[in-house]
């Protein structure tokens, strides 16, 4: 009973984000959150080599991990006899993602209390777990993106408290899920090199392996090294665009543009971005090369510029990429309100870019113009400058 009266604002606000995602779950149509239920229907007769080659349903494919989870899911709904029951059936499929948030929600809590300011401990993880953005791209969308970003957000955590191995391990779930984990691979890198013996960099390698071949071996049995190689050689070509609706750096050359184009008849958009990237990303962790630097805050203040990096230089960006910050950014609040509610602002707008509702047509319309598209770069990326202001205060304190 103490437990819960010390805790109880943090509890009433799990209970009221958890009532919300159950009321606005299959609230309107979505495709993306089709795309999971249909795999999941798909594979309870399938084999995950032949959702590969046949894409059905048209729906882009993703690397292996989460077909799994869809498979068990879809068996849950089978053995449950609810597939005729279409909201109970896209709720189901949207539990994985729904749980991560609350994960990352205490997480948030959990942190904040320990290594920042135990007073804004449930404003914090209130600014995440009841975030509009984050709650329509799931119950809503229907999508994901909670999940993979739990497995970055778990693996980060697991490096501050020096559980290099683990992290590892978790992190590489993270990317067998979707490739946007590999954001902070320069975090998870750094951190796991400078930290260990070889013995341990030797046993870690060794368990990244084994967790990265497990989801692989259906497939490269049924369809062999070759075809398997080949096919993930060419997921990330996807989107080969520079921006797919969203406002990131390369945004002014319009969305859908070709990233092979080249800048200036120069280089092409897609190594430029990289470019800027890695650049970028070495600034953020060269610091990390002293253990001094490797604080709890700055570690994960490190992880979300890496992502807000990543989502904002790189091509071949989609509108939810920087949705990704947010667990990061959320746990700063209290450092810095009014430039993570900014950030915040910009990641609605990205979600917004590609709506196709009729009630908020002219708003898209109007975010879509080219002005409108310039000024929300600009916009962009001056935060992104003040956020890496930030992150040198931090370093020197």
């Amino acid at each position: 009973m103490g437990s819960f009266k010390k805790h109880r604002l943090f509890i009433l606000v799990l209970i009221f984000g958890l009532g919300a995602r159950i009321a606005l779950n299959n609230i309107i149509y979505s495709k993306d959150a089709e795309s999971f239920v249909f795999w999941g229907k798909y594979l309870q007769n399938h084999s995950i080599s032949g959702l590969y080659e046949f894409l059905p349903g048209g729906f882009t494919p993703l690397p292996p991990l989460y077909y799994y989870i869809s498979r068990f899911l879809g068996k849950t709904v089978s053995f449950l006899n609810l597939w005729q029951n279409e909201w109970a059936t896209y709720l189901i499929f949207k539990i994985p993602p729904i749980l991560s948030e609350l994960v990352i929600a205490i997480l948030i809590y959990w942190f904040v209390a320990k290594y920042l300011n135990k007073k804004w401990a449930t404003a914090s993880s209130a600014f995440y777990f009841l975030h509009p953005a984050i709650i329509y791209n799931t119950a809503v969308f229907g999508q994901i993106d909670s999940f993979v970003v739990s497995l970055a957000f778990i693996a980060v955590m697991l490096i501050v408290i020096k559980k290099y191995t683990i992290a590892l391990s978790i992190y590489t779930l993270g990317v067998l899920s979707k490739l946007q984990d590999l954001a902070i691979l320069p975090l998870i890198a750094i951190s796991t090199l400078v930290n260990n013996s070889a013995k341990k960099l030797i046993i870690a390698a060794i368990a990244i392996f084994s967790i990265a071949l497990l989801p692989f071996l259906p497939i490269l049995f049924a369809k062999g090294l070759i075809w398997t190689a080949l096919y993930f050689k060419e997921l990330p070509n996807w989107y080969p665009y520079t921006s797919v609706y969203a406002y990131n750096f390369w945004a002014f050359s319009g969305f859908l543009t070709l990233d092979k184009a080249k800048f200036l008849s120069l280089i092409s958009y897609r190594y430029l971005g990289l470019a800027f990237y890695w650049l970028i990303a070495a600034l953020i962790i060269v610091p990390f090369l002293k253990s001094k630097n490797q604080k709890p805050k700055v570690v994960l203040f490190a992880a979300f510029l890496l992502i807000f990096d990543f989502a904002f230089f790189s091509t071949r960006v989609h509108s939810r990429y920087l949705i990704y910050s947010l667990p990061f950014a959320a746990s700063f609040v209290s450092l810095f309100p009014l430039e993570v509610t900014a950030l915040s602002f910009l990641i609605i707008l990205n979600l917004m870019l590609p709506m196709p509702y009729e009630e908020v047509k002219n708003l898209v319309l109007f975010l879509n113009q080219k002005t409108t598209v310039i000024f929300f770069t600009l916009f962009g990326l001056t935060l992104f400058l003040v956020f890496m202001n930030k992150y040198k205060k931090l370093l020197e304190r």
